[in-house]
């Protein structure tokens, strides 16, 4: 996700998911959620769901 505003969390179905501190830690983590504070790139990481299932991310100020 792009743009100027960090989230405060990010929520999967209901479930927060871990805020990460260093790209490297997003790099290694199954799930959770980083924001480059260089681009305000936020990258997302969701636990696995199968294909058949639907979900939703929520980005919350």
């Amino acid at each position: 996700m792009h743009g100027n505003n960090v989230p405060s969390q990010v929520v999967m179905d209901h479930s927060r998911l871990h805020r990460l501190n260093s790209a490297a830690e997003f790099a290694a983590a199954e799930s959770g959620w980083f924001t480059d504070p260089a681009t305000g790139v936020t990258e997302i990481k969701t636990p696995s769901v199968s294909t058949g299932r639907g979900f939703t991310v929520h980005l919350q100020k």
